[in-house]
């Protein structure tokens, strides 16, 4: 076992003064020696719930620090030990004796997992030493008998289950299947809750329940085969109850729907334990970037309640984030990120708070604080309002009001959650509130049942669960001299079709064996005074905006006569000819080139590609190091070329007109084979010589792939990056359809104030805000609450396109309309 000790210094400037009345009490009754308290922290590997030592640390440390700035009388001293072993029974106990015996200790905090604080919990109760903690989700830690000094701040699994059957019962169902991941020791608790909860409902008589069980994953990790758990489950119920992690859950719903189970017969209650972020999406969340079935899982989710412990979204929590991060860098020299933080994290910072708190009034009273029950006692039957027992302070808690019941455990609220049918977002419709143990449906809100007469599914369906009751009988067959025919045009046409699908095989092999698209770098002519570089847009700005015009695109190409056509604005391309025609020559950073059948299907799918608002692809160098992208030539610049010209405004009229072509084009786009852009920005918006605004840099993501990046990114190329793809590994290659999204309302951003993105122009009431990038970037991965986007003032643009444009960037990406609907949309507004 590894042990660290980290004494938190004392602020004695700083006492609030705000704080309790008892606090101030004893301050003044109490002598002026400072009492040591040394608080051991305990963390072993492998918790069932998402909590690790690299992450709660740094929020101990954080609550140690603000403990002793509030009570000057008090010295916490935080003693973090730890095992890199598995949650073994006896590690954690080794580590707590130890702690015990050779040296002090007046509260343990942790551990997390279950197996280790049922020891810890037992051998503390002996001790009569307190334990605080945001595990221990299990019904056996709720006798008192056993874990005596044992202080809970998590929610409960018996809950979770007992709260699942009010909303059972509501429906009178009374047929039930369990789906289970028996590999996680979380969902194992939770599964065990729900079999004693319905077992003692069933055996007062009073509701019965028919329970089936099905097993997803074994001991050896090896999935079953979900199609065959959820057939079995079928044959005896049509409720099904989830008890799984979000990935294993949506894999599952697919299978569903690839059996049927979306015709409104079927319910499914999924339980989300805490709300997680992985690679950049909500676990929970039907949602995955580039996933060509969102559309099937957005349709099964029609059937699908989740209920959810209820998390902070304060801005306070979003501070403690940046703070543990901190803090996790400067005191352990660990790299965090945001996604990395969950509200276990901020139970945990008020658990420490709490015993503070309760410590304190030990000593105003004059008690022994040595004595752990006691002292647990203090917190027990007591409601803390934001973290603390005191109406003025909820400034200082974490996880809102907390209620530590008379049993010493936390009463947590839970929600039931539906799908908006209008915005795919789960919304709550009804509430358990723990304080007052009371369900309540939320006035206005309704659960959207995909059933034809909009109401709950039946417990048993009408034609019984395997549709062989008596009066569903099927009547006998159709007579032989109709089915013939039948059979034989079925017959003729299958044939049909495989012929066409055998015709479409072969051509495609043919295309794909075609180099039409080769180019060799020696057939490229350079022209001395075109061979320039630059580093913005994959066009040439040949003009110079100099003159205000009034009025469209007429007007702009009016100018042109008076423009001066030297000036040249590329990023890092040269302006070359092939075959006679001026081409923008991109030039790639790839040090080995393999050609590959998806890189020969990328490039058919560029000369597929044919749209007014598209740039188009002319050819591809694939000799390193030599290797270029040949793509059609726009002479006016680009979108950002033409907003960063100070001399030169540009009127409505023109730019909905280039709003306009961005929306044309982008739409389709996503209609298309490349399904989206993923790199959509103000640079690749280019401008031809007619003042049409056409979108370049798209597709051919297999060659991007193999592009050797810069060491340093400069972070302003990400500003039109989604935050869901900040969130990923690697920003630069993410992208998905509502990524563009989000991308083309930054585009308006710059368009509407003619900055660049997140810059706000000065203005009455407003200042211009010079926020670091790396700051800016860091704002939108946490995903504050409300979220971090450029400040635009209504009187700025029209309020229906200010309208679309917060709708576009919309934290969650489901949230965002498609670009079919923003064709719509913008068509009236600018009528």
């Amino acid at each position: 076992a590894k042990e660290t000790n980290y004494s938190v210094p004392v602020d004695r400037s700083a006492l609030i003064s705000s704080f309790e009345n008892a606090t101030r009490i004893e301050n003044e009754t109490t002598d002026s020696h400072v009492f040591e308290v040394y608080l051991v922290a305990l963390f072993v590997a492998d918790s069932e719930l998402p909590v690790s030592q690299e992450t709660t640390y740094p929020a101990l440390v954080l609550a140690a620090e603000e403990a002793n700035r509030r009570y000057e009388h008090i010295n916490f001293n935080l003693v973090l030990k730890n095992s890199s072993k598995s949650c073994f029974i006896n590690d954690a106990g080794v580590l707590a004796a130890e702690q015990y015996y050779l040296d002090q200790v007046h509260a343990f905090i942790g551990p997390a997992c279950s197996i280790a604080l049922n020891t810890v919990g037992r051998m503390a109760s002996y001790w009569n030493v307190p334990v605080f903690t945001a595990g221990g989700i299990g019904a056996e830690f709720s006798d008192k008998s056993i874990f005596s000094t044992l202080t809970r701040l998590s929610f409960s699994a018996d809950k979770i289950a007992e709260f699942v059957i009010t909303i059972i019962k509501e429906f009178d169902w009374h047929h039930l299947s369990i789906l289970y991941d028996e590999s996680e020791l979380s969902m194992t608790i939770i599964y065990e809750s729900f079999v004693k909860i319905i077992r003692r409902h069933s055996n007062s008589g009073k509701y019965e329940m028919h329970l089936e069980v099905q097993h997803l994953t074994r001991r050896n990790n090896q999935t079953v085969d979900l199609k065959i758990s959820l057939t079995n489950a079928s044959r005896v119920s049509r409720v099904f109850i989830l008890v799984m992690g979000g990935e294993l859950m949506r894999e599952l719903m697919l299978n569903a729907y690839d059996l049927g189970m979306n015709n409104g017969e079927y319910v499914f209650i999924a339980i989300e334990l805490i709300k997680q972020m992985k690679e950049g999406h909500d676990e929970f969340s039907w949602f995955r970037p580039n996933d060509r079935r969102n559309n099937d899982i957005r349709e099964m989710y029609k059937s699908l309640l989740v209920v959810s412990v209820r998390v902070p979204t304060s801005r306070k929590y979003q501070e403690f984030i940046l703070d543990v991060i901190r803090v996790a860098k400067s005191h352990f020299n660990q790299v965090l990120t945001p996604i990395s933080i969950n509200p276990m994290l901020g139970a945990f910072y008020d658990a420490l708070l709490m015993y503070a708190w309760a410590l304190n009034q030990t000593l105003a009273a004059k008690e022994d604080p040595s004595n752990g029950r006691k002292v647990a006692r203090k917190l027990w039957n007591r409601m803390f309002f934001g973290g603390i027992s005191n109406k003025h302070a909820s400034d200082y808690g974490l996880t809102g009001d907390v209620y530590i019941n008379a049993n010493g455990d936390r009463e947590s609220d839970y929600t039931l959650n539906d799908m908006d049918p209008e915005t795919y977002l789960m919304q709550p419709v009804a509430t358990f509130y723990g304080f007052r143990q009371i369900y309540e449906r939320h006035e206005g809100m309704m659960i959207h049942w995909p059933t034809e007469n909009g109401e709950a599914p039946l417990d048993v369906p009408y034609c019984g669960f395997m549709g062989d009751a008596p009066k569903c009988a099927i009547p006998a067959g159709f007579p032989v001299a109709i089915m013939a025919p039948i059979l034989s045009a079925f017959v003729l046409l299958v044939g049909v079709f495989f012929s066409f699908l055998l015709y479409k095989k072969i051509k495609l092999e043919t295309d794909l064996a075609n180099n039409w698209w080769k180019v060799k770098w020696e057939e490229i002519a350079f022209p001395s005074h075109a061979v320039r570089k630059s580093t913005t847009s994959l066009g040439v700005s040949e003009v110079s905006f100099g003159t205000k015009q009034s009025s469209g695109r007429q007007s702009m190409t009016s100018m042109q006569s008076s423009m001066n056509t030297t000036a040249q604005n590329i990023t890092g391309i040269l302006v070359g000819y092939y075959k006679g025609i001026k081409v923008a020559v991109k030039q790639l950073n790839i040090q080995q080139f393999e050609m590959t059948r998806e890189i020969l299907l990328d490039l058919k799918y560029m000369r597929d590609i044919t749209h007014e608002n598209l740039t188009r692809f002319v050819g591809l160098c694939d000799e390193p190091p030599n290797c270029a992208l040949l793509i059609e030539l726009c002479t006016r610049g680009s979108l950002r070329d033409m907003l960063d010209n100070e001399a030169f405004s540009v009127d409505w009229t023109f730019k909905f007109a280039m709003i306009t072509d961005i929306v044309e084009g982008m739409t389709f786009l996503h209609s298309s084979i490349i399904e989206y852009h993923g790199r959509l920005k103000s640079y690749n918006c280019v401008i031809d010589g007619r003042f049409v605004v056409k979108i370049t840099d798209y597709g051919l993501r297999s060659i991007h792939a193999m592009k050797i990046e810069e060491e340093e990114i400069n972070p302003r190329y990400l500003f039109w990056t989604a935050p869901e793809h900040l969130r990923e590994k690697d920003p630069l290659h993410s992208g998905s359809k509502q990524g563009d999204v989000y991308s083309f309302a930054i585009i308006l951003q710059e368009l509407i104030q003619g900055t660049g993105p997140f810059e706000a122009p000065d203005r009455a009431g407003r200042k211009k805000q010079n926020l670091d990038p790396d700051e800016i970037l860091d704002r939108l991965r946490i995903g504050t609450t409300p979220p971090f986007r450029p400040e635009i003032a209504s009187d700025e643009c029209p309020q229906d396109l200010l309208d679309l444009m917060h709708a576009c960037w919309a934290e969650y990406p489901s949230s965002r309309p498609e670009f079919s609907t923003i064709k719509s949309k913008l068509k009236r507004i600018t009528k």
